[in-house]
């Protein structure tokens, strides 16, 4: 705390009060000593009650750098934290706080919407909900984001700490999916990898398959058909029941989710033929079952071919074909859309 007796160049006096902590001064210009006191005595008052704030107007973000990094190692080395933390937290700091260039992959990358120009004060909800955001279109996964709020947040303890700013803007802020705008498009499979799919499939999978692309029915209402829901002289499937989590089966969600479908000729009669090689035949009985008889809920089949064996499967079976990957690079699916080959 220091009160100095002032003189300016046009005759004008006055009395300066200047103030102290944690290495940053704050100053103000009175007109008499009495009103500096009372300035003085305010500011340590809130030094005591934990609101005093040290001048902000031109401390940004990226400045305060150097004093975060040693604020981190001081926090390391009392074993408040570890140095892989610390090191993750200062990388974070600079590579998506900031905005410095960084190598990821080995390639030159820049986060473009770093927010080190910020000045810490002028930093609120609206601000960190934006980063997060830019996060996202970014590219970057739920989790990554989340790990880099979690540096922004501890960037805001150590500036409550140094008294530029009150409070953490970081709390409350949910990391959410960007929305997508409009309705998502659904990109059906090319008959070539339909086809090669049902070649490599077993069964009862490649019906799975068949009934998925030729009904149009969704995964829980496929589990949940029964024998007694297919029309083979109509021709139709009858949509009545959803199969959701641990095998519980209950209504659809909507009213029109109740619905009958018309299919073809041709896959009645492939119905037909499962159902009289199938172990469970009553009308009562799911299609797609498991060896006791009930519905499978999980990924269909446990002993034939499931999402990660099918890829195996693929695998193995282009080992033996042409499409391999060729020396360049390319997939196979690559390869043969530019020698103009047909994978059927």
């Amino acid at each position: 705390m220091a009160i100095r007796k002032r003189k300016w160049g046009d005759g004008k006096e006055g009395f300066e009060a200047s103030v102290s902590f944690h290495g940053d001064k704050k100053r103000k210009l009175c007109k008499t000593k009495v009103e500096a006191k009372a300035w003085v005595l305010e500011e340590q008052n809130k030094m005591k009650a934990g609101t005093y704030l040290a001048e902000t107007v031109k401390v940004t973000i990226a400045s305060q750098l150097p004093e975060y990094e040693k604020h981190l190692k001081a926090r390391s080395a009392a074993r408040e934290i570890s140095e892989d933390t610390a090191r993750s937290y200062l990388a974070d700091f600079k590579n998506y706080v900031i905005g410095l260039p960084f190598i990821k992959n080995g390639r030159p990358v820049t986060f473009p919407y770093g927010i080190g120009n910020y000045k810490i004060s002028e930093v609120t909800e609206h601000t960190v909900e934006e980063f997060v955001r830019n996060l996202l279109a970014f590219g970057l996964s739920k989790k990554t984001v989340r790990e880099h709020k979690l540096c922004l947040s501890n960037f805001f303890q150590f500036a409550r700490f140094k008294r530029f700013v009150t409070h953490n803007p970081t709390k409350g802020i949910a990391v959410k999916s960007l929305k997508a705008k409009g309705k998502k498009k659904i990109r059906v499979p090319p008959k070539r990898l339909i086809s090669m799919m049902l070649t490599l499939a077993d069964e009862p999978f490649a019906t799975f398959i068949r009934v998925a692309m030729l009904a149009g029915v969704r995964q829980g209402e496929q589990r949940a058909l029964t024998w007694g829901d297919v029309d083979v002289v109509r021709y139709r499937i009858h949509v009545t029941k959803n199969l959701g989590k641990r095998g519980v089966v209950k209504k659809p969600k909507t009213e029109a989710g109740v619905r009958s479908i018309p299919i073809s000729s041709a896959l009645a009669e492939m119905l037909k033929a499962a159902r009289q090689s199938a172990k469970f035949q009553n009308a009562s009985d799911p299609i797609f079952t498991n060896d006791q008889g009930r519905a499978r809920w999980a990924c269909l089949p446990s002993c034939s071919v499931g999402p990660s064996s099918m890829r195996m499967r693929l695998r193995h079976g282009l080992k033996a074909s042409p499409y391999r990957r060729n020396p360049d690079g390319m997939t196979f699916v690559t390869f043969a859309r530019q020698s103009g080959s047909s994978l059927e």
